[in-house]
């Protein structure tokens, strides 16, 4: 067996013991095969294990951890301290206008999306189809509102 086989053979164990039994799974592996997780589990158990977050990007990724939850004034407070950290992404104004709107905020959906809108047009040219029509339901939202 190739060390990368056998290197994913026990990542995948160690997701999947993680997934089962937590505990046993830290017991077994330690943190040897942590940072090896796919970045969704790796952000969830960074939160679950109550790891502070280092820098803006593990704000905007617990944000979106807790959107996913329906915890979305938990998620705002993460993009907003991600925000403050100097994050400046597309993906987190999409979010926070997502996160807004569903608290009702429409103005402050509105203001989120066109500064998304703003930061990605200097990549038009290089949009996939789901860019496209993304940037298509944002505007639809706008003209609509």
């Amino acid at each position: 067996m190739e060390e990368h086989d056998l290197y994913a053979t026990e990542l995948q164990k160690f997701q999947q013991l993680l997934a089962e039994k937590p505990n046993e799974a830290y017991r077994r592996y330690g943190l040897c095969l942590f940072y090896g997780l796919p970045d969704d589990v790796l952000v969830r158990e960074r939160a679950r294990l109550q790891f502070p977050p280092r820098d803006a990007l593990d704000h905007y990724n617990q944000g979106a951890l807790e959107s996913a939850a329906g915890n979305h004034r938990e998620a705002l407070a993460h993009y907003r301290k991600a925000m403050s950290a100097g994050a400046d992404l597309p993906e987190l104004y999409y979010n926070l206008a997502l996160t807004y709107r569903e608290l009702g905020e429409t103005r402050e959906a509105k203001k989120n999306f066109q500064r998304y809108l703003a930061i990605i047009q200097e990549w038009e040219d290089e949009w996939n189809q789901e860019e496209l029509e993304t940037a298509e339901e944002v505007r639809a939202y706008l003209e609509s509102s």
